[in-house]
């Protein structure tokens, strides 16, 4: 089911980008980036309401540093590529870019192995990123 869970968030992500070029490419992305966190987030509203497990001060120090920086300034920066460039560029390249991304990441953060198979990966990644970026 995982699988098909990650489907489906790529099958709405993709509506992002189309909505994104369609309706709102002549806008700030700072504020398009907002708005459609804004809203997204009221959605959030009833879990936190409603909420079981205990938090502490330390995460919500986390929570205000990911949010941060996962999501609201990756949105600013997402929002104002899908402006500049093809839609299939952009979608392209975020799915060519997170799994080389991740992998050094996991690497040096959560001290994962390098193995043969994701130096192999990695460079097939990297051969296709450079292709589709090739005017």
């Amino acid at each position: 089911m995982g699988i098909l869970y990650v489907i489906i968030a790529d099958i709405l992500w993709a509506g992002e980008i189309i909505f994104t070029k369609k309706f709102f490419s002549d806008r700030s992305p700072v504020l398009v980036a907002a708005f459609a966190s804004f809203f997204g987030a009221l959605f959030y509203i009833p879990t936190l309401i409603t909420v079981k497990e205990k938090i502490t001060s330390r995460d919500i120090i986390l929570f205000v540093i990911m949010g941060i920086f996962v999501y609201v300034i990756p949105q600013i920066f997402y929002v104002k590529g899908i402006q500049e460039t093809k839609s299939s560029v952009a979608v392209s390249l975020v799915s060519l870019t997170i799994p080389i991304f991740t992998s050094l990441f996991s690497i040096f953060v959560l001290k994962e192995a390098i193995t043969l198979k994701l130096v192999i990966g990695s460079i097939l990644v990297a051969g296709g990123f450079i292709v589709i970026s090739l005017p």
